[in-house]
């Protein structure tokens, strides 16, 4: 207040001094003397605006974020967004000044793709810093912390579980897919399998398959011929999709319930990620409506000369014809077993696949523990809910993926490794948004490959058999060697 007082009193002081002090008029002005006086008053309060910090602080950070969210291009995602603005720190005064730009964002007259991504961004970056706020008050909300922790999530340390069946070993200083694939024909393994041997992946595939006894004809010669790490998997079950591990799988008696296949997959991936090193990267993948036209793992640097960090990417399916709200799935899966509070919160934003992870070691460690956590607590299947993809999503929109150093990642669907077209050709997208994949959707060139948003060739693709007709015959011909 002083220096504020010392500035508004400057123009009286002078303006009752100046005439007593001042030259004959034939040397000056009036005109001088005005200038002389604005240089007084505005100059000290320049300086006062510029370095005080109550007035710098937020004037740079108003312009941090304006230039950030001024730089977001149709391609950034929600993680680049939230990291750029570093919301694991985020104050309230932070939150609010975002949420003024949010704002002013929307008031802004502007419907370009750019525009639109940096507003719903946001929002989505907003609902982050929300609940790190929660959780910095309240840390036993906090997901489970990043560590190496060789204790599963339930049950001791197996020592005597499964082996992978023809002697075939993990190779540690490798990358993984992980995926269940149990009860299909060869054409399937040629498809999934095939595809990524074909385009230079020779890393670990890593699948739980049928019993030897109970595979189909050919799959035994052909998971030997590409040299996957193939676990015989059999469970017991009460009913249709109702079921526990078999005790030799881990070691001893399954830990868990009777529960889905989309539960029980999560114990198996954490089975097998003891056996891969904190350089090597995981993707967990759906089997039966996946195959590939490049190495997923190619735009990383060598396992060996990797840094050890957190990193990880879910993929969503495509916005424009689907999110969390519009789709009768998955609005029931966390209408049912979260809340219409988490459903009312969430159903703006788009459908993240549970079919579709990839990350690093340790991302990939927190994020198993963390959906097997949450599966242990809320326990979905007993409300009627079979599938694991609305743990995905209220985790991940509620912030349970993060990491101290770095949040998870989302792809919007043609953005990243995976491609999950489905949702393109839904049942209940509208007619004049359906159409062919190269013609209407443009993501299909002229050899038949698949496309992302920036026209090279996505690297996985995933919910084909959504255009089962259309994509067949391209994947039968060109992506595998059928001699194998």
């Amino acid at each position: 207040m002083s220096s504020q007082r010392a500035n508004r009193q400057r123009p009286a002081h002078f303006q009752t001094s100046a005439p007593q002090s001042a030259a004959p008029a034939t040397r000056y002005s009036p005109w001088h003397a005005l200038v002389v006086v604005m240089m007084m008053v505005l100059v000290p309060w320049a300086l006062y605006l510029t370095y005080d910090p109550r007035f710098a602080s937020n004037a740079d950070h108003a312009a941090s974020i304006g230039d950030k969210l001024m730089a977001i291009s149709p391609a950034t995602t929600l993680g680049q967004v939230e990291n750029s603005f570093d919301f694991r720190n985020t104050s309230q005064a932070v939150l609010n000044k975002l949420t003024k730009v949010l704002h002013d964002s929307n008031s802004a007259s502007s419907d370009s793709k750019s525009n639109f991504r940096a507003v719903e961004a946001t929002k989505l970056a907003i609902l982050h810093a929300k609940t790190n706020l929660e959780h910095s008050s309240n840390p036993v909300s906090n997901a489970i912390d990043v560590a190496d922790g060789s204790l599963p999530v339930l049950g001791p340390v197996p020592t005597d579980g499964a082996k992978p069946l023809y002697g075939v070993k993990h190779n540690r200083e490798s990358d993984a897919i992980f995926a269940l694939a149990c009860n299909y024909p060869k054409e399937y393994y040629q498809r999934f399998v095939g595809s990524l041997r074909k385009f230079g992946y020779h890393g670990d595939i890593v699948l739980a398959v049928s019993p030897l006894e109970k595979m189909k004809p050919g799959v035994s010669n052909y998971l030997q011929a590409t040299k996957v790490v193939a676990y015989g998997f059999d469970v017991d079950c009460q009913g249709k999709d109702n079921c526990k591990l078999r005790d030799e799988f881990l070691g001893y008696p399954d830990p868990r319930p009777h529960r889905t296949f989309a539960n029980i997959r999560y114990a198996l991936y954490e089975y097998w990620l003891r056996n891969y090193g904190k350089q090597s990267y995981v993707l967990i993948l759906d089997f039966r409506d996946t195959f590939f036209q490049d190495n997923p793992f190619r735009h990383l640097l060598p396992v060996t000369q990797r840094p050890v960090e957190y990193d990880l990417h879910l993929f969503a399916e495509n916005w424009k014809v689907k999110n969390i709200g519009i789709c009768v799935y998955n609005s029931l899966w966390i209408g049912r077993c979260f809340g219409k509070e988490a459903l009312e919160q969430l159903k703006k934003y788009p459908v993240l696949c549970s079919g579709s992870t990839m990350g690093s070691y340790t991302a990939i460690h927190h994020y198993i523990r963390t959906m097997l956590a949450s599966m242990d607590s809320v326990k979905c299947w007993l409300k009627g809910i079979e599938s694991d993809q609305g743990y995905q999503n209220f985790l991940f929109y509620n912030g349970k993926f993060n990491s101290p150093t770095k949040n998870a990642t989302m792809h919007y669907q043609g953005d990243g490794v995976v491609n999950t077209i489905g949702a393109l050709n839904g049942h209940r997208v509208p007619k004049d948004q359906k159409g062919p994949l190269d013609t209407f959707w443009k993501i299909r060139d002229k050899e038949g490959y698949i496309l992302n948003n920036d026209g090279t060739r996505s690297a996985c693709v995933h919910q084909w058999d959504r255009w089962y007709d259309d994509v067949v015959e391209f994947i039968d011909s060109k992506l595998y060697d059928p001699s194998i």
